[in-house]
């Protein structure tokens, strides 16, 4: 019981470590996530970005900041 234990704790601490999350992380890299929105509008949270008054292909927003930060 003490060895299924301690091993399940040591598993947990490498599965969990910032060297494996690294290993992770590059393997990811160059990928693309598709995220779903609306296409509604919600300012602050998501709206098409214009410029000179017309609307572009960008959506910006505080939705999109905080997505932009999780993924750092």
């Amino acid at each position: 019981m003490k060895v299924r234990f301690i091993f399940i704790m040591i598993f947990c601490c490498f599965v969990t470590s910032p060297y494996v999350a690294g290993v992770y992380a590059d393997s990811l890299k160059e990928t693309t996530i598709h995220i779903a929105d609306d296409g509604a509008e919600w300012p602050p949270y998501s709206y098409y970005q214009r410029v000179d008054g017309k609307k572009t292909n960008e959506i910006v927003g505080f939705s999109v900041d905080v997505i932009t930060e999780i993924f750092k």
